[in-house]
């Protein structure tokens, strides 16, 4: 019986779908492609314990986003290890040294480990307005390696 009424049902909706349209109407606009629905693209390039530039500790890089939109992190590992890009959770301390297998809940995000001479980019929305601490989670790359992440 249930078989039976999916069927009248499916049935149904192709009648009424091929009932309606006229030349008049316009087109449905297209779905915005993957790459349409990305608000922004941050480039971030990792070298051996420091983002961008080698005064992570005193000047850490800041990043902006706007609270809800897709952003994309594209991380360019120009180092001789493994690094990733990792949003702290609101309130969280990072305990110095970070041990990313005991450490692993206070991360809001996590990028993924990217090997050396490799990039990779990986997308993400942070809902809530705020500054966020941004860290490689690779043992020993915190503090040396972080920034901030601006969420307007």
């Amino acid at each position: 019986m249930r078989k039976l009424m999916l069927a009248m049902t499916l049935l149904a909706m192709f009648a009424l779908a091929a009932c309606g349209g006229g030349a008049d109407e316009e087109p449905a606009a297209a779905a915005p492609s993957a790459q349409e629905a990305i608000a922004q693209v941050l480039k971030v390039t990792a070298h051996d314990l420091y983002y961008n530039e080698p005064d992570n500790l005193t000047n850490p890089p800041v990043w902006t986003v706007n609270a809800g939109e897709v952003f994309e992190v594209d991380l360019d590992n120009q180092g001789g290890l493994q690094h990733n890009w990792a949003i702290v959770k609101p309130g969280a301390e990072v305990p110095v040294p970070f041990d990313p297998a005991a450490n692993a809940d206070l991360l809001l995000w996590d990028a993924g480990l990217v090997d050396p001479g490799q990039s990779e980019a990986a997308q993400f929305t942070v809902d809530d307005p705020g500054t966020y601490t941004i860290i490689c989670t690779v043992a020993g790359h915190y503090p040396s390696m972080q920034g901030q992440l601006v969420v307007q």
